[in-house]
């Protein structure tokens, strides 16, 4: 069973006060597939949020759906 929440991408940025920076993230088939029953590597469908801060409490989140599975041999 995979667990809920998973650090998948993190980075580490200083800002000055009142300083914005934009910090860019790409998602895709390895930080999303997982390992099944038969060892093999899979994505499953179904919608998965993304946090953008330091805890589930975040304010800045969004929605990733994925439509059909996708699995490696």
């Amino acid at each position: 069973m995979e667990s809920l929440l998973e650090l998948k991408r993190f980075a580490k940025i200083a800002l000055a006060p009142g300083e914005e920076k934009t910090v860019t993230f790409t998602l895709g088939r390895d930080q999303l597939q997982f390992v099944d029953q038969s060892l093999g590597r899979i994505v499953e469908p179904g919608r998965f949020m993304i946090y953008v801060g330091g805890d589930p409490t975040a304010l800045l989140t969004a929605e990733l759906i994925v439509e059909r599975s996708m699995k490696n041999n």
